[in-house]
């Protein structure tokens, strides 16, 4: 997942009530964007830590040159199977990850529909 999609999605499980404690800036430009220094550092530490694998890719985007992107190794694997979440923060975290799992499914959709537009047309 790219950094900020990250931020936005713990920033969204905060305001439904899942207890992260991030304290988050949130600039309403263009887009809504929302960042937490802690949460960045966090993630770092992860990675560091040999939880998380960061890559740096090249930001499409007009305003940056590169973005960190994160993805969870398998000694981070082996930590989710052990949860120190109370049931609450679950129940709240799955549900977003269904709710993002379905946004995916659509786009993957969306994008297959595309494609065959492109070689149809």
């Amino acid at each position: 997942l790219k950094e900020p999609t990250i931020h936005r999605i713990v920033y969204s499980l905060q305001k439904k009530g899942a207890r992260f404690d991030f304290e988050f800036t949130v600039k309403k430009e263009e887009k809504k964007t929302v960042f937490s220094g802690e949460l960045s550092e966090r993630l770092i530490r992860l990675a560091n830590n040999g939880y998380l694998k960061q890559f740096i890719i090249v930001d499409p985007a007009y305003q940056s040159l590169y973005i960190y992107v994160y993805k969870i190794s398998e000694k981070g694997a082996g930590v989710i199977g052990k949860p120190r979440v109370s049931a609450k923060d679950i129940k709240i975290i799955d549900e977003a990850v269904k709710r993002i799992h379905g946004f995916i499914k659509k786009e993957k959709a969306k994008q297959a529909l595309r494609k065959e537009v492109a070689f149809l047309g």
